[in-house]
């Protein structure tokens, strides 16, 4: 972690409660978000890899569930011009 990074991040409770995307995932993409983000900004650009596998393991996103890669493609864009990283954008203005 560099030195200067802050081990936590801004986390605006009523934008949470109050958004529409939040309200409507079910309850197990709602933690695999918080968690996406959390690794997001644990790591040492603030991004996450754009790889399905990685996204699953450390969402703990069941794949089974129908449509799972395309509910994290709608919470991070491609950051990276050959396209191996994801960011989510409000996360990354925050970091």
């Amino acid at each position: 972690m560099a030195k200067d990074k802050l081990p936590w991040f801004p986390f605006w409770v009523n934008d949470w409660l109050s958004s529409t995307t939040i309200m409507l995932m079910t309850p197990a993409q709602e933690g695999a978000y918080i968690r996406l983000l959390c690794h997001q900004w644990a790591s040492s650009d603030c991004s996450l890899p754009n790889d399905k596998k990685a996204l699953a393991a450390l969402g703990r996103i069941d794949t089974t569930e129908s449509n799972w890669f395309d509910f994290a493609f709608r919470l991070f864009s491609v950051c990276e011009p050959n396209g191996s990283k994801l960011r989510n954008e409000r996360l990354y203005q925050e970091w």
